[in-house]
Parts: structure tokens; sequence; C-alpha cells
């Protein structure tokens, strides 16, 4: 190595090039490569890279340490142009120690698939602490903590979020998928969306689905069903079977449907009463200005532009009526000792 000359150790494929002038150090190989420190070429005799065994350290140790200050490096580069079939991976890991686990970076499987990462086993296959974006966008923003986007243009192309159960549930009541929300108070749900198979499946063209959602109520830490579509489009509040396109269970009271406009305050009630207190419930309400306008009480009786739930009559107006016909009413709830005329007819002739 005298005179800053190159040096060769050994002879054959295993050479050991020495260039002190340029820096460069080839394995495997007289010629190495331009502007690397290292280069490496293996063979059918050596087809393995680099070995590291590490072993005795105290403190934290690396079998590897890249650091720099210099926004031009990459660190580790793995490219593989290969069209053949087969299992590769750029990085890969394997903890055996507790529950195995095994992570790589750039893996193609037999399929072929190909994933920039690819994870299995462990106690977490994954854990990212911190916000999370599913995108191609190379600058994402987000205030989510976890977001999906979908950056092809044009229409029919929605971000989308799939649960899926990759075994066919073919029988009644079986789970496919659920969304739990909570915080650290329990690891429990303490609100619940629900997907099961609503009835039998016998095909893939027969997939019956019903969704429901579930809460705690104040005072309680049981999670309790609240709403429930079935797989006819039926709802259900209150009841997991429901019979109509809406059906109202209230076990407390009276069942209730209500639609409201705040401002004004405009509403439509309609209510299921029983007989116990059909004569003073409302059946059907509607409201303007948060005043009563239209009520039809539980036994029947209707009031219009008025809230008189005892009224002797079965129809109380307050205001004027108005008939584009006909209006037939008798008096004789008003009047006593009636009875009929006879010989009308001749009386008005005299």
């Amino acid at each position: 190595m005298s005179g800053g000359s190159s040096t060769t150790i050994g002879t054959t494929a295993y050479n050991l090039l020495l260039q002190p002038q340029g820096g460069k150090t080839a394995i495997g190989t007289t010629s190495p490569t331009n502007n690397y420190l290292l280069t490496m070429l293996t063979n059918g005799t050596l087809a393995n890279g680099l070995n590291l065994t590490l072993s005795g350290a105290t403190t934290t140790a690396y079998g590897l340490n890249i650091t720099t200050s210099n926004s031009k490096y990459r660190g580790i580069l793995v490219s593989n142009t290969t069209s053949s079939a087969g299992v590769f991976y750029g990085i890969g890991t394997t903890l055996t120690a507790g529950t195995t686990a095994e992570a790589y970076l750039g893996y193609r499987s037999s399929t072929p698939k190909t994933y920039g990462i690819y994870a299995l086993g462990g106690d977490y296959t994954a854990y990212l602490k911190g916000k999370t974006v599913v995108t191609s966008a190379t600058t994402p923003t987000s205030t989510s903590d976890f977001e999906v986007q979908n950056t092809t243009s044009g229409t029919g192309y929605p971000a989308t979020v799939s649960l899926r159960q990759t075994n066919s549930l073919t029988s009644t009541g079986n789970i496919l998928a659920n969304i739990n929300f909570g915080d650290n108070n329990t690891t429990n749900a303490q609100a619940n969306i629900q997907v099961t198979r609503d009835a039998s499946s016998s095909s893939t063209s027969d997939l019956p689905t019903a969704i429901t959602f579930s809460t705690i109520a104040d005072g309680s830490s049981t999670l309790s069903e609240r709403i429930k579509i079935k797989n006819n489009g039926y709802i259900g509040v209150g009841t997991s079977s429901p019979n109509s396109r809406i059906t109202i269970n209230q076990e407390e009271g009276y069942a209730s449907f209500r639609a409201i406009k705040t401002n004004p305050a405009d509403s439509f009630t309609y209510n299921v009463v029983s007989e116990v207190n059909a004569a003073k419930a409302k059946s059907i309400s509607s409201q303007y200005g948060g005043t009563d306008k239209f009520l039809v009480w539980g036994d029947g009786h209707i009031n219009i532009n008025c809230n008189y739930y005892n009224s002797p009559y079965w129809l109380t107006v307050y205001g004027d009526a108005y008939a584009n016909g006909q209006w037939i009413a008798s008096d004789a709830n008003f009047k006593q000792d009636i009875s009929d005329i006879e010989s009308p007819f001749e009386k008005l002739n005299q």
C-alpha cells in the first residue's frame, strides 16, 4: 500500500480491494462503484451480502447507525427489478421473543401482490402513535386522528373504508362488523354501531343485513339498543322487531314521533296514548310559533287554534270556520223539549 497504490488481498472471487487514495473498498470485485466507500458483489458461492451478529452490549447499541444533517441523504435504499415469481422484500424484521411478530418494507408475495408495508403477528400488528392519513397526496393536511383520502379526480372515486369479515357468515344473528365508541373510563364500548346477518343467507345473491345503534343511558354503564334498521328497511326505535316503516316502542309514558322546525318554533307531533290518559293526552298536535294550532286528543276530540282538552264538543274551533259546500249541524244539543212539527205545510199556508 506504499505510495498510495491500490492493494488487492486474495486472487479469488473473495477479493478485498483497498484504494487508500480514493477511499474506496471493494469486496468480491476489483471494480468498486464510483461515489461509494464500500462495494460488495456476491456470487454463487457467497450469495449473502452482510451478516452482523451482535452481543455483549450493556447499554443501547446499534447494528447500523446512520447520522446526517444533510437533506440529500436518503438512508437505506433497496431496489429489486426482477419480474420472477417469488417472495422477496427490501427490509424485514422478525421478533421471536414473546408474541412472534414480523414486519417488512417493500414486500412482494408469490401471488404476486406487492405491499409497501407488510406485517403480521405480534401483540399489535401495527402501532401508530400520532395522527395518521392514508392518501396518495405528497403533502396531506388533516386535523383528524385518522383520515382516508382519495385523490383521484373525477366522479365515482369516493374515499372508502370497508369493514369486511373474510369468512362466509350465513346464519341469522351473525355479526359482520362493529364500530365502538368510548373513552379511557373503560375499554368496553360506550356507544356502538353493529351490522348483523338479519336472516339466513342462502347464496351470494341473498345477503340480508341489519344495522343497530346502541348507547348508554345516564346513570348506567350498560349498552342498550336504541335504533334498528331491518333488511326490509323497517326502522325500530326502542324495539328490535319493527313491523312497519317506523315502529316506536316507549316503555314509559307514551310513544311519540315529533318533527320540529326551530325558527319559527313549529312542530308536528304524533303520540300513541293509552286508554288511561286518553282524554288528557295529545294524540296529534301541530304547532306554529310555539302555540298549538291543531290538536287531536286521545279520546278523539279535535281542537283548532286552541288547546281545550275538556271541551264538551267533539270539534272546537277558536275563530271563524268556512266550508265550500254544505255545513250541516244540529242544534239539538242546545235546546230541550224538541219534537216534530205536525202538519208543517198546513201551518205555513195559514
